[in-house]
């Protein structure tokens, strides 16, 4: 009985270190990639190729400021739109929606959401 169970008991350990390994291997893999996420944004910032947009509804329309200086930067009616109209005036620039109304930040997060499945 014990040469059988020694085998499995050994067994069950090896698995779970295994398992352990891969769980670690895959959380330094995220780790890794958040971490070249937020060198790229910082480096566009400094750039100064990434505008950080400040979001406030008006009536039916999104209006987009930089969220550092306040310059109105650009409206839209949704998240298509926004994009359009900063690429016509900032061509060169890239643009993050972060502060602003929770609720247009919401809606506008769900639109880009759908516009990605798309």
């Amino acid at each position: 009985m014990l040469e059988f169970l020694i085998p499995v008991v050994v067994g069950i350990f090896l698995g779970a270190a295994i398992v352990q390994i891969w769980q670690v291997w895959q959380i330094h893999r995220e780790v890794s990639r958040m971490e070249e996420e937020v060198s790229e944004t910082l480096e566009k910032l400094e750039k100064e190729t990434l505008i950080i947009l400040e979001v406030e509804p008006l009536n039916d329309q999104f209006l987009c400021y930089n969220h550092f200086t306040k310059d109105f930067v650009c409206k839209g009616r949704d998240i298509a739109e926004i994009v359009e109209n900063f690429k016509q005036r900032y061509p060169d620039k890239d643009a993050a929606i972060a502060k602003g109304d929770p609720a247009a930040l919401a809606v506008l997060k769900q639109q880009l959401k759908e516009a990605k499945t798309v």
